[in-house]
């Protein structure tokens, strides 16, 4: 009867803590939310505005050309900064360009996309841009011929807080819907996951600015290559403001990055590295393609090595966040030499055996490269106290760095120890 008894006593005794366990049960997410924005086919027929000041508020990526700095607002457009004195760079003018995330600019020409074109943009008076031409970015279906339909331009990205019970399906989940549909990724221990997808390169004759590691656009020559989600597009640009695509080569889905080096192009994707031989611009021919974990993969060059940094995130599908090495004297056979482990790396520079890596939240790290099989024992500085998403190593003495934070620019003369030139810094 005592053992009855005792056994009773237990049971109630379990199914009171579950009560209050069950009552208990809640946690508080914070996440990041999508919210789609829609223009109509007809809409996207825009002329470009400008306006005098836009506050930076969700910078994507970095381009420099002829001493201007110019940072993308995500989906926005462009902002344009004279940079003549890195000590304190002046703002000069926003480009309205809805749906905008890439440029590139060669000879004070601007070539930027949004959802249905690229436009070529003359930016020979700076605060003047004046619309040259519009050409389809893709081969559209009729579904985009027709303006009248509405195509989401970009997201609006918004911090969110939410409390939910343990009974809720999305309790544990690392990204979900949520009612209206909107996607929602969650930000563990305040790593904000970006929603998109640098070079030690130098700007080249012939007017061209240099853009980072995450970049879809490049130019070399008189030609122009964008990436989009499968393709590599060579635009002529022979005849001024007037681009005309020659060729799109079929490349799978995934694909991110483009960067050139010498006469050759390094195409990133979250599933491996394409590498074409670009001796003719006309005509780029795929050489050899390097397979690696479905991850983000921006890559850079230096030599016969290339540099390509895997990172996970809900965009990317990926689980790596990693460092690869790869030899690319062989650009028909590339081959992994080393793989370090990295806490979340992005964008990335190589400069002479300076070794630039973005690491999102963790801030930006230095390495000497010089040794393939001990570049993570050689840090030269970490500048912890950044978000860094992607950089331009411009000089051997300057770097441009730009996060969810804003953007920066160190003197790196001495490696080891960076220092601050200027930051232009986002406004809440």
């Amino acid at each position: 009867m005592k053992t009855l008894k005792f056994l009773s006593l237990f049971f109630l005794i379990t199914m009171i803590a579950q009560s209050c366990l069950k009552d208990d049960c809640t946690a508080t997410r914070r996440f990041v939310q999508y919210n789609p924005v829609f223009m109509t086919g007809a809409e996207l027929k825009y002329e470009i505005k400008t306006q005098p000041d836009q506050a930076l508020v969700n910078p994507g990526k970095i381009y420099f050309y002829n001493n201007y700095l110019f940072i993308n607002e995500q989906g926005l457009g462009v902002h344009v900064y004279n940079n003549s004195n890195p000590e304190n760079p002046i703002y000069e003018v926003f480009y309205n360009i809805p749906g905008n995330f890439d440029i590139a600019i060669k000879d004070d020409m601007m070539y930027a996309d949004n959802p249905l074109y690229l436009l070529a943009i003359d930016i020979k008076e700076i605060k003047k841009p004046v619309l040259k031409n519009r050409q389809k970015i893709l081969a559209y279906d009729w579904y985009y011929e027709n303006d009248e339909y509405s195509h989401v331009i970009y997201y609006l990205r918004t911090n969110v807080v939410q409390t939910l019970d343990c009974s809720d399906n999305n309790f544990n989940a690392p990204f979900f819907r949520l009612e209206n549909n909107i996607f929602a990724d969650v930000a563990f221990d305040g790593n904000v996951l970006n929603s998109n997808t640098v070079n030690g390169g130098s700007i080249k004759s012939g007017g061209t600015g240099v853009g980072g590691s995450n970049s879809r656009f490049t130019i070399y020559d008189h030609y122009l290559y964008t990436v989009d989600f499968s393709a590599l597009n060579v635009w002529d640009l022979k005849k001024l403001g007037n681009p005309e695509k020659i060729s799109t080569k079929q490349l799978g889905w995934g694909i991110e990055t483009i960067f050139p080096y010498q006469d050759k192009l390094f195409i990133g994707s979250t599933s491996g590295m394409f590498i074409f031989d670009n001796s003719d611009p006309s005509n780029p021919i795929q050489t050899a393609q390097f397979r690696h974990a479905q991850a983000c993969d921006p890559i850079v060059v230096n030599g016969n090595r290339a540099y390509v940094t895997l990172r996970d995130g809900n965009e990317c599908n990926g689980f790596k966040n990693q460092l690869d090495v790869l030899d690319v004297s062989n650009i028909y056979n590339p081959k992994l030499l080393k793989s370090y482990d990295m806490r979340h790396p992005h964008g990335l520079a190589i400069r002479e055996n300076n070794l630039f890596i973005c690491e999102g939240n963790f801030g930006l790290k230095i390495f000497d490269a010089s040794d393939d099989n001990k570049i993570t024992n050689n840090q030269l500085a970490d500048i912890s106290n950044i978000h860094a998403i992607d950089i331009i190593a411009l000089t051997s003495k300057t770097i441009f760095v730009i996060g969810e934070g804003g953007f920066f620019q160190y003197n790196v003369e001495d490696v080891k120890k960076p220092k601050l030139i200027s930051s232009i810094l986002v406004q809440n």
